[in-house]
């Protein structure tokens, strides 16, 4: 399958995500509910959803079954972003005003709290068998925790001065490689397949959550600024203390750091800052070394679908999987 097709793939789930939220996002107050509605509608490609339904479709002919579930990993999703954005402070995602910032907090919190509610309400009402629907639900419940803890160490890092890569890459296996690993191992449980393969599913899934943020991290530093729409050494710019800025803190000297850290701690950066900044950056090795490890990364990830039945979505799952290293955007 070529990356074309598995972009046509890719928007016909889309397609069928965004038709079974706004369908059953029922809210009778208008603006709370434009509030809940307000992200969806700011594209994305429904990544965690598309894992899901994929993964269901090794094993099941029929996947309908599984939209609504794959429906509510992405509005658990949606809930995460709307409440991280209140906590960073963010003005825009995606391009978009975020949902406190078009409305108010109390709005977005409020929008985030039925989003959460809504999660579980899908979950009880799919037409899984009740043992099913139990094992989700807790593993759904037990991930969002997951997810709270790192948000948690991500707030805790902007207050410390010191932070090491490991305690970093902790982070965001929690708060981003656990959703994704979620979204692979549900698609298996969902369709009863052996504990074995679930395991390798859930494998799959955090390593390519891992790698995803870390090519993340190399974008917010040297990204394409047309395609991301947001400028370059954007995380600089806003003082996020990334893998690509912890590793270069600790491969530096100690002038180097001094600035690094006072670029860090700068509203209103200079292009002058900037450019040095990224210079630092760039010559710590911090660049090459983010680029080798989301590799190693995605080399786990593919190992791990190794182990699945071979059928076109597991070729989808490796030329997603592939086509994430060499992503500008």
């Amino acid at each position: 399958m070529d990356f074309q097709e598995l972009q046509e793939d890719i928007k016909q789930n889309i397609k069928y995500i965004n038709e079974y939220i706004i369908n059953n996002i029922r809210i009778e107050n208008e603006t709370l509910f434009q509030a809940c509605i307000h992200l969806f509608n700011a594209g994305g490609k429904r990544i965690r959803p598309y894992i899901m339904r994929t993964v269901y479709s090794l094993f099941k002919k029929d996947n309908s079954l599984i939209t609504p579930i794959a429906s509510a990993i992405e509005i658990l999703h949606t809930f995460t972003l709307i409440h991280d954005d209140i906590m960073d402070q963010d003005e825009f995602r995606r391009g978009f005003p975020t949902v406190h910032t078009k409305w108010d907090e109390n709005i977005a919190i409020l929008a985030g709290d039925v989003l959460h509610s809504l999660v579980f309400s899908i979950i009880g009402q799919s037409d899984f068998r009740k043992e099913i629907q139990t094992r989700i639900m807790i593993d759904f419940s037990k991930t969002l925790i997951k997810i709270c803890e790192g948000q948690t160490m991500d707030l805790q890092f902007e207050k410390q001065e010191n932070v090491t890569i490991n305690e970093y890459l902790k982070m965001i296996s929690l708060k981003t490689g656990e959703l994704l690993a979620l979204s692979a191992r549900t698609g298996g449980i969902a369709a009863e397949v052996d504990e074995d393969l679930i395991n390798h599913l859930s494998n799959f899934g955090l390593n390519y959550g891992l790698a995803f943020q870390i090519i993340d991290d190399i974008l917010g530093i040297i990204g394409e600024q047309s395609k991301l729409g947001k400028p370059i050494g954007s995380d600089l710019r806003q003082g996020k203390k990334t893998f690509v800025i912890f590793y270069a803190l600790e491969n530096s000297s100690e002038d180097e750091q001094k600035i690094l850290k006072d670029i860090l701690r700068t509203h209103n950066l200079s292009e002058e800052k900037l450019k040095k900044g990224i210079e630092i950056i760039s010559k710590s090795g911090a660049i090459d070394t983010a680029r080798n490890l989301a590799n190693k990364y995605l080399q786990s990830a593919l190992d791990n679908l190794e182990k699945l039945p071979s059928s076109n979505g597991k070729n989808n799952l490796i030329q997603l999987t592939k086509k994430s290293l060499n992503r500008k955007f």
